[in-house]
């Protein structure tokens, strides 16, 4: 898939921005406690709310909603998630944070892969609509949540990650999967497909063993990430003689 001119020009002057500030920030609490370093992120996940709130407001037209606009799309999750991540204690924080993770890390690679395919063609005019710039903003703020998270060290991977992201994809797909169907809204990919050698598989196998192998493929790629996170980790520790709790 190949990007666009304005994609040329604006992704990789968005991603720059993007990466100074997550600097910048994090050099600002670096030496601040873990409550304050947590901050940024609650900012974040606010802010993420906050847009969707407007964006479905805005959805309504005559008095009739836009079925597209339903808050299941595979990027609709981090805002959920990021709010668990950053405002819950114990457990349910570490699931929210194991899951941003995971999430961000498979978002990070498919967004730059191909841009249209996740924005659509939010670059061409950021500030035409406020979908497009919703669109822009939302998903660039994810990225800015995951760089932030990492270089401060707010996630720390453990074995357990392995479950919980397990367990976020299902959940996720036990509700967006007949919702897909029922709407008739392609929610992540689930009803078709518009990398060429998935929907040939659709065509070829039928819709349901497209469902299980792209469930299939979900699951390896997000528990690929925390076995990535996980080797990283003993790297570091090993490197620098560190333990890592």
């Amino acid at each position: 898939m190949t990007w666009t001119k304005n994609e040329i020009i604006i992704m990789p002057l968005a991603l720059i921005i993007t990466i100074f500030l997550a600097i910048f920030i994090c050099k600002i609490t670096k030496n601040k406690d873990e409550k304050i370093k947590f901050i940024p992120l609650q900012i974040i996940s606010i802010t993420m709310v906050v847009l969707e709130i407007i964006k479905q407001i805005l959805s309504f037209e005559n008095g009739k909603y836009k079925t597209w606009s339903t808050p299941l799309h595979f990027c609709s999750m981090f805002m959920f998630i990021f709010v668990l991540a950053s405002f819950s204690k114990g457990t349910l924080k570490k699931f929210g944070l194991a899951l941003s993770n995971a999430f961000s890390a498979i978002f990070f690679a498919l967004f730059y892969v191909s841009p249209s395919g996740i924005i659509g063609n939010a670059c061409d005019n950021i500030f035409a609509n406020f979908f497009t710039f919703h669109t822009f903003i939302y998903h660039h703020l994810i990225i800015l949540f995951f760089l932030i998270m990492i270089i401060s060290k707010l996630y720390i991977p453990q074995i357990k990650d392995f479950s919980y992201v397990s367990i976020g994809l299902t959940t996720y797909i036990a509700i967006a999967l007949p919702m897909a169907h029922i709407l008739n809204v392609n929610f992540c990919t689930i009803l078709y497909s518009n990398i060429p050698i998935m929907e040939n598989i659709r065509l070829s196998l039928g819709q349901i063993p497209y469902t299980l192998i792209l469930s299939c493929l979900g699951y390896f790629g997000l528990n690929a990430i925390v076995g990535i996170s996980l080797i990283v980790k003993k790297w570091a520790e090993h490197k620098y003689q560190l333990q890592i709790i």
